[in-house]
């Protein structure tokens, strides 16, 4: 408690609160643990010991004034820096990885260099203490609602948002946490420990944590690719024991469908075009050359993601009893896919165009929606619906190929109200969808 509380603000007192900090930075262990003196604290503010005593009583009252201190202290350049890296990692075409590194590089040097990190340390020993708790809640929280103002708004500006269940606020915590914990342990190590190392940590978080606004998918679901570590490292390490050499000439279509479903779900930290081939090969313990012997290209890859997303839709649909409805449900859910990620269709574009190589026969064809199309067609011709000299497997080749033309970036092919799809299936002599099915 201290004697004079209408001097709480006064530059005086400020500064020899702010000493106190500095002595856990500039006194050995000795002078600490055998605890502040009156004479030192004074000296190292450049004030005598009646201003001391003109504010508090005791050191005891100083250092409950310290912890009250500590919530409103702010390392010097800290929000100025959690500003300016605001404004420069939200900007459109910067090098976000570059300057999101910068900036982590930036705040670090400041937590790192912030004598107020020994002192909220000592106190978090005293957690359990209800004051002590309090006031470094409160710490916490008031930097953390800097950081959740600035970095929100650049999360919303890439059009991403946070993973449920988490929220802005858990996230901003987690990364508090993070900066005072590898911070103190780059003190204590710093070649365990290197100041680059907080970036690299942060920029995977926020891979992982956060989603795209169009990703239905949470957290639990990303993660839930952990349970087939440990079959495939039964199988790798069979492999090893049997002397057997770990890289295989292809994928078998379980590992590929495996690699397709993992594609797939990185997709939901990254772009289509910030994913490589090599990360993907690395999350699944394979090669390069494995992926590339199978899939052919990353565009290989694409269509073997779009076609498992397609086939796990068609299985999951609702059957009208109509086989044009259902022809036409299966046509505007394809539609959706292909609109759904831009530069995933764009690579199946350049496969269809032959400028892609084409993944193995034998891994694709369990995928394939086609031949679920190919069935749709015939059920509609035998229920009269479409012309009965279509050859179906043609007609729905041609359906796929009319909408990916309509659907491909950089922009849809303009139309006047009818998709393509549905010119071509008036064409074969469907019904209108308005109309009842016609029966033979």
């Amino acid at each position: 408690m201290t004697i004079d509380d209408g001097t709480a603000t006064t530059p005086t007192r400020r500064r020899i609160l702010d000493a106190g900090f500095r002595m856990w930075v500039d006194e050995p262990p000795e002078v600490l643990f055998a605890g502040f003196t009156v004479s030192r604290v004074a000296k190292a503010a450049g004030v005598t010991r009646a201003t001391f005593y003109s504010y508090w009583p005791s050191t005891d009252a100083f250092l409950q004034d310290m912890l009250e201190h500590l919530r409103d202290h702010r390392p010097d350049g800290y929000d100025q820096a959690v500003a300016s890296a605001a404004g420069k990692v939200g900007t459109a075409g910067a090098d976000v990885v570059a300057q999101l590194l910068a900036a982590c590089d930036r705040e670090f040097a400041i937590i790192r260099a912030d004598p107020a990190l020994r002192v909220r340390l000592a106190f978090l020993s005293q957690m359990d203490d209800p004051r002590v708790a309090e006031q470094l809640r409160a710490r916490y929280r008031s930097y953390e609602e800097i950081k959740v103002a600035g970095y929100s708004r650049v999360i919303e500006g890439w059009g991403r948002e946070p993973r449920p269940p988490l929220d802005h606020e858990i996230m901003q915590s987690v990364f508090q946490m993070l900066g005072d914990g590898m911070a103190a342990r780059n003190l204590i190590d710093p070649e365990a420990m290197p100041e680059q190392a907080y970036g690299f940590v942060v920029l995977a978080l926020v891979m992982m944590l956060t989603r795209r606004i169009d990703d239905p998918r949470d957290l639990p679901q990303m993660i839930d690719q952990i349970n087939t570590w440990p079959a495939l490292g039964l199988r790798l390490q069979g492999q090893q024991r049997g002397h057997q050499p770990l890289v295989t000439p292809t994928l078998d279509r379980s590992t590929a469908r495996a690699v397709a479903q993992t594609a797939r779900q990185l997709l939901g930290t990254m772009g289509w075009s910030e994913l490589a081939l090599g990360e993907i090969a690395s999350v699944m313990g394979l090669t390069d050359e494995m992926l590339l012997r199978a899939f052919g290209s990353k565009s290989g890859l694409a269509m073997m993601i779009f076609n498992l997303t397609l086939t796990e839709r068609y299985a999951e649909m609702p059957r009208s009893g109509d086989p044009i409805t259902d022809l036409r449900r299966m046509l505007a859910g394809m539609a959706d896919e292909l609109r759904r990620i831009p530069a995933l269709t764009q690579s199946v574009v350049l496969l269809m165009a032959g400028i892609a190589a084409m993944p193995m026969p034998e891994i694709a064809v369990e995928q394939d929606p086609v031949p679920t199309l190919v069935a749709q067609v015939e059920a509609a011709q035998a229920a009269g619906q479409l012309l009965a000299d279509l050859e179906p497997t043609d007609f729905a080749y041609s359906l796929v190929r009319v909408l990916l033309t309509e659907n491909a970036p950089p922009v849809p092919a303009l139309r006047s109200g009818v998709g393509l799809a549905e010119l071509v299936l008036k064409g074969a002599g469907a019904p209108p969808p308005e109309e009842a099915p016609r029966t033979v």
